[in-house]
């Protein structure tokens, strides 16, 4: 038998995790997607790997980036992949203001202090 590959293993640990945030099912996602959900635990634990298309399709039903999917860049430091992670965090967060003019005026404001730290 094969090894499962890393990074589809973190793919498919991340799509639990915003699954299950989600109070989403194996059954539901796999409905909304036209799949079994047997197709959907394979994708969770790494056993298939999810084409560009599925995975793009998966964010927009989650209501994610699909960026939040992949790991973290090799060069970067475990402080580094904890703060994406805790952006992911306040990402998820952040979708469940019902209103979205807050969201995206809450969105507004991080990036003018990520520009502003950054600068």
């Amino acid at each position: 038998m094969s090894e499962l590959d890393p990074v589809d293993l973190h793919v498919g640990s991340v799509l639990r995790d915003v699954r299950k945030r989600r109070e989403m099912t194996l059954e539901g996602l796999g409905y909304k997607l036209g799949l079994t959900y047997q197709q959907i635990q394979k994708y969770e634990t790494g056993k298939n790997r999810m084409s560009a298309a599925m995975l793009y399709r998966a964010a927009i039903i989650l209501d994610v980036s699909p960026i939040c999917f992949f790991p973290p860049a090799a060069q970067e430091t475990p402080a580094d992949a904890a703060l994406r992670a805790q952006d992911i965090e306040a990402a998820l967060s952040m979708e469940g203001i019902e209103d979205k003019r807050i969201r995206e005026r809450l969105r507004a404001l991080v990036g003018s202090l990520v520009k502003a730290h950054a600068a």
